[in-house]
């Protein structure tokens, strides 16, 4: 193994941030260094990060003294301090399973070994969904989102909805320093950044099993949906938060766009260029672009809700 490091951005962490922590310690490869930062917490957090100091090889924490604004600001703060061949990011309320670091590092290094080192990697697997009382409600996150992971999802399905988690996946060196700095007015999170950048430049793996439990209990910073009519249809607002999930998601592909645009085919970035244009046009010609170019997601619910928002 190459030097490793887990990132792990806290924040009022403390109800979850002990079985994570206990997962991470006992996991089948430990030689990794576990980068912390704590966004001010005023609960019991770093308390309990420095409780478990001495039980990791190599734990480094940063206490901030000013709030980083985000998840994605912290994330992205600690993306900069590490200088490691490879990345693992960790969000603090999930549980991992003990061969999560060996399994995703090999694959990694699997792919390196089959492209090279100098191309950007990223790779990410399943996971298992859990309550806040570490109650299994899904056996897959992929088929609760009703995702359907593929080497070959197009990079305009992708800008609506990657098939990725980004507390379960791993990225080289390359691919760090390909996506950094982060344009952070400009994304969604530093994850969905970073996957994009590697299906415009470089190479993705799946991992085909889960490697996690991943916790949906009601406070992520992430808020994961089940998707169904059923669903969609209580929840007041869907409609607005639709439309601004639109509005984030063509910044995100203009900012991608310009990051990469050497190494797009013409017919990609024009497609790029359209929907971050996408306000541009009419009622009828909006959607009319979305479907004749693709940017369509993998179900029905998500796809009725963005043809009456957008």
């Amino acid at each position: 193994m190459s030097n490793i490091d887990i990132l792990l951005a806290t924040y009022q962490s403390a109800r979850y941030l002990p079985s994570l922590l206990d997962s991470l310690v006992t996991q089948t490869y430990t030689d990794f260094r576990l980068l912390v930062s704590d966004d001010c917490s005023t609960d019991e957090t770093v308390n309990i990060l420095r409780h478990y100091r001495n039980r990791f090889s190599n734990m480094q924490l940063v206490e901030r003294t000013s709030s980083s604004g985000s998840a994605k600001a912290n994330f992205s703060f600690l993306l900069d301090r590490s200088d490691a061949d490879y990345i693992l990011f960790c969000d603090a309320d999930d549980i991992w399973d003990p061969d999560k670091v060996e399994v995703t590092v090999n694959v990694l290094q699997q792919c390196e070994e089959e492209a090279g080192a100098d191309i950007p990697h990223y790779v990410f697997g399943d996971a298992r969904v859990i309550d806040g009382a570490d109650t299994l409600s899904h056996a897959s996150f992929w088929q609760y989102k009703r995702m359907r992971p593929s080497k070959s999802n197009a990079l305009t399905q992708d800008i609506l909805c990657p098939p990725m988690l980004g507390c379960n996946s791993g990225i080289n060196r390359a691919l760090k320093l390909a996506a950094t700095p982060v344009p952070l007015d400009q994304v969604t999170g530093h994850d969905w950044w970073l996957y994009l950048v590697a299906k415009a430049v470089g190479k993705i793996e799946t991992i085909d099993r889960a490697l996690m439990s991943y916790r949906i209990h009601g406070t992520n910073s992430s808020q994961q949906r089940r998707v169904s009519l059923l669903d969609y249809g209580k929840e007041p607002g869907k409609l607005a938060r639709v439309r601004r999930g639109m509005c984030l998601r063509q910044k995100q592909a203009g900012a991608l766009l310009e990051h990469c645009r050497e190494h797009l085919d013409e017919k990609t970035a024009r497609k790029l260029q359209g929907f971050a244009n996408l306000d541009r046009n009419g009622f009828f010609l909006r959607r009319s672009f979305l479907l004749r170019n693709g940017f369509i997601y993998p179900d029905f619910p998500r796809n009725l809700a963005m043809m009456l928002a957008t």
